[in-house]
């Protein structure tokens, strides 16, 4: 089995041969030397989240500091192991989309179908390349929306938006979440997000030394705390969106 980094440079050397032969505008060719040039802008802002916690609230918690400090890393996180495994998938796409194109002559299928083939395995691609670049923090991604009550006062909420890639590959704003603009409901959905992945959350936890965190999150005998008020709200604004685009993959491909 070939590992991330060897499946990279398989790619770009694959992609520098046909290169060397492709004609003018390969829409294949181009396709790839996009999805390369995005890869150099992706980054794991899913990482910040443990990294932020690491000394304001281990030790207070549990009796081993060694073990909440391994927790944190990020090869321990669950979020950040979720974005290393698409970037490890991204490059067999790519590799999967290059067998496609230069051995269609010798794959049983009608020119028709391999276009169709082809079409499908490039937006796969790009998808993969919206889930791993989160969108940078100035573009338009955020917008105010507001609702009346039966009251008649107004509860005011956050319209996550980001790209994604329709059907016939164009890119579209398709991917939308709905969050509340309260800090009470931030902390929620930062619950939900921890409790899909299986952690145990306990909210509004209060330590032995009399100390308040919003919530402490516990998996497989680990155990921290997540404190969202320290948090920057882009971080969350991050995982909201990489959590919806994961949904999005997911309802397309199933688990990869």
């Amino acid at each position: 089995m070939f590992t991330t980094m060897e499946n990279r440079d398989k790619v770009l050397t694959r992609i520098e041969e046909l290169k060397k032969n492709a004609r003018t505008n390969d829409p294949v060719v181009a396709c790839i030397n996009k999805l390369l040039r995005t890869e150099y802008g992706f980054n794991s802002p899913l990482r910040v989240l443990p990294l932020q916690l690491v000394e304001q609230y281990g030790p207070e918690i549990l009796d081993d500091k060694k073990k909440f400090n391994e927790v944190l890393k990020p090869e321990y996180d669950v979020f950040n192991k979720e974005w290393q495994f698409h970037y490890s998938e991204f490059w067999k796409d790519i590799l999967n989309l290059l067998d496609a194109y230069q051995k269609a002559d010798t794959i049983d299928r009608s020119p028709f179908e391999s276009f169709n083939y082809i079409s499908d395995l490039m937006i796969k691609c790009e998808r993969r390349a919206l889930l791993l670049n989160i969108e940078p923090k100035h573009s338009n991604r955020i917008v105010m929306q507001k609702q009346k009550r039966l009251d008649g006062s107004e509860k005011q909420y956050k319209f996550l938006r980001a790209y994604w890639i329709d059907t016939d590959g164009s890119k579209k704003r398709m991917v939308m979440r709905l969050i509340g603009d309260r800090y009470s409901q931030v902390e929620k959905e930062v619950a939900d997000l921890f409790h899909n992945r299986g952690f145990a959350v306990h909210r509004q936890y209060r330590s032995p030394q009399g100390n308040k965190y919003d919530m402490v999150i516990e998996r497989e005998g680990m155990k921290t705390a997540v404190e969202v008020k320290r948090i920057k709200e882009d971080t969350f604004y991050d995982l909201f969106l990489f959590d919806e685009l994961q949904k999005k993959f997911k309802d397309e491909y199933g688990m990869k």
